[in-house]
């Protein structure tokens, strides 16, 4: 499309500042698309990472069997963040999954 509008801008007498308008238009759309673009093929390299985290976590998970007692270890290895607002708490666990509380 950027292509298009300098070719066309090429071979017709347009309005100089309609062109620089369209143009920086394009730019600007094509821009926000290559951001985008950057920010998927980031999720695609990480997630397998994530996978092999969740699976080494239900790999300790199985180990430890029935928890009868929730010890600091065990609460360190399950979770990742805990929230706490004013309105709601939130417990985010290593593997991605939350709870509000």
């Amino acid at each position: 499309m950027i292509e298009d509008c300098v070719n066309e801008n090429a071979r017709v007498a347009l309005n100089q500042t309609e062109y620089e308008e369209r143009y920086n238009a394009l730019v600007a759309r094509f821009d926000k698309a290559n951001a985008r673009l950057e920010e998927v093929k980031q999720e695609v390299v990480e997630r397998p990472a994530k996978g092999m985290q969740v699976e080494r976590f239900l790999h300790e998970l199985e180990k430890v069997g029935i928890i009868d007692e929730l010890d600091d270890d065990l609460f360190m290895g399950l979770v990742d963040v805990i929230e706490v607002w004013h309105d709601k708490k939130v417990v985010r666990f290593k593997d991605g999954s939350e709870v509000e509380v």
